[in-house]
């Protein structure tokens, strides 16, 4: 083997080793962008999953005991009242219910139309 083949070989071995890194780092930027991407999308469903809860206002309610011309002041001493009551080790899914049907009645109350004066 002579110097123009050992250069020749070289450069083949430095091509190929280029070609294949770069390959390489193509596909690893491309798996973690789509992983960023469906982590992002899982956070939007999961959002999304919290704010709707899959609680209807009449449970929301029923929940907190109080009925459509409670004022929100009223809702907010009888939420906290429920949710001291229920501070204890074994209650968190009552508490997570307590919460959450306050969450749905104050999405109620934020869409409702101001009255005009």
């Amino acid at each position: 083997m002579g110097i123009g083949n050992l250069g020749r070989v070289a450069a083949v071995l430095l091509f190929q080793t280029v070609r294949i890194t770069g390959r390489a780092v193509l596909d690893a930027w491309q798996h973690t962008a789509a992983f960023n991407a469906a982590q992002r999308a899982a956070r939007a469903t999961s959002r999304n999953v919290a704010k709707d809860a899959n609680m209807t206002i009449n449970e929301a309610r029923q929940i907190l005991n109080v009925n459509p011309s409670t004022p929100p002041d009223q809702i907010q001493a009888t939420y906290e009242k429920m949710f001291n009551l229920n501070n204890t080790p074994h209650t968190f899914y009552i508490q997570s219910k307590i919460f959450r049907a306050k969450e749905r009645l104050d999405a109620e109350i934020a869409a409702r139309p101001t009255p005009q004066a």
